[in-house]
């Protein structure tokens, strides 16, 4: 609830380029520049939204030496939506439009995960670019996914 009244056209909060992870910030990043080299090696391409999840990702794996390290912890933990229901849920769903989606939406995370990011992966955790534990972490890819809707080495 304001205090005020807001007029039209009025700011209401002002957020710097320089503290947000954008498409702009993750290409400029050690982990961006990996992803072109990946890329042009590979000639295959990643998503902006795959590219910001990954960017999160390894910030909330880099823990207390993120440059975001007092944004990404109040990031939400857990959504609700196609990307993170269980096999249960999206089963109970059978029948209707939500169940096809729902499936479709989570064959294509996984086929994404595990044919363009866990050879990502491979190629650039034992280079400090992306942190080798991110591997293993299918659930919490679906989560900054679901957001979307430090080394400075470049390793070649």
């Amino acid at each position: 609830m304001a205090l005020r009244d807001i007029q039209a056209g009025e700011v209401v909060v002002s957020v710097p380029r320089s503290i947000m992870i954008t498409d702009a910030s993750v290409n400029d990043s050690a982990l961006g520049q990996a992803i072109e080299t990946y890329e042009n090696t590979t000639k295959i391409t990643i998503s902006i939204d795959d590219r910001i999840a990954l960017a999160l990702l390894n910030e909330r794996r880099l823990g207390a030496t993120s440059r975001w390290q007092h944004f990404v912890p109040v990031l939400p933990t857990s959504y609700t939506n196609g990307l993170n229901l269980s096999s249960d849920e999206i089963a109970r769903l059978k029948g209707s439009n939500l169940h096809i989606l729902a499936a479709h939406v989570q064959a294509q995370m996984l086929q994404d995960y595990e044919h363009v990011l866990l050879p990502l992966f491979a190629r650039y955790s034992s280079c400090r670019v992306i942190d080798p534990s991110l591997r293993s972490s299918i659930d919490e890819y679906a989560m900054m996914e679901a957001l979307q809707d430090r080394e400075q080495q470049t390793c070649k």
